[in-house]
């Protein structure tokens, strides 16, 4: 109990700060496990090596999951300006206006006889309805246009104004991004306008890939301060 009252009292950027060693702890295990398999494979030891790939997929959602409440904090914290308040068109549905249909449920009901033609319909138009309407291509342009604004706005270099891939540079690392209009499953976190990104650091002469995400982690951050640059970019795009 009093661990609770006292985790309820914790700042909102004391909870971030806390969610960010944790997600380096998980990125830094992550990145020694795919270590480790890579040469069991090349060793021969394919058993051994699948059964620490399970253990790997755990680590992969604990990152996005642990990504997911970091961009949520931030926007509270830093009262950060999003592509949503740029561009309202794109902006998600609240949770009460996407009340999600689970179309398997619904036709398993259906033929078990527990709901009629009526309301497989009414539910199939609710789904219909809640999918976004896609942008024309005047609205793209106009989409692809607010967002490089936004980007120099909150302190970017080099912010692309082209559609599709967006890429985005700031204290030394440049961000780029396969970035949609609308969120969806596929993205970062789960639920974000992000399905590809990769970060890369200029350290001197040289630059260094720092994260690689392609619907599917590759390559994991494990410095804190360029994982602080991701958030917050994931926190205003995404």
């Amino acid at each position: 109990m009093r661990e609770q009252l006292r985790d309820s009292s914790e700042s909102p950027s004391a909870k971030y700060e806390k969610l960010l060693q944790q997600g380096i702890a998980v990125q830094k295990e992550y990145e020694s496990l795919g270590e480790r398999i890579g040469k069991l494979y090349d060793a021969g030891q394919d058993d051994e090596a699948e059964e620490l790939s399970e253990e790997s997929e755990q680590l992969k959602d604990s990152m996005s999951h642990l990504l997911s409440q970091r961009v949520e904090l931030l926007r509270k914290i830093d009262k950060l300006r999003t592509i949503e308040d740029a561009f309202p068109r794109v902006k998600r549905q609240t949770k009460e206006e996407k009340k999600k249909v689970d179309a398997a449920a619904l036709i398993k009901m259906f033929n078990a006889g527990e709901i009629g033609m009526d309301a497989l319909r009414e539910a199939g138009e609710q789904m219909k309805a809640n999918a976004p309407e896609e942008l024309s291509d005047e609205e793209m342009a106009a989409f692809a246009k607010a967002r490089a604004q936004l980007a120099l706005e909150l302190g970017y270099d080099k912010a692309s104004p082209e559609e599709g891939w967006f890429d985005i540079e700031r204290k030394g690392i440049n961000i780029s991004m396969k970035h949609f209009a609308f969120p969806s499953d596929y993205g970062i976190t789960g639920d974000d306008r992000i399905s590809k990104i990769g970060v890369s650091v200029k350290k001197g002469k040289k630059t260094e890939t720092a994260m690689h995400y392609d619907r599917g982690w590759d390559v994991a951050c494990t410095d804190a301060d360029v994982q602080r640059e991701i958030d917050r970019a994931i926190a205003i795009f995404g």
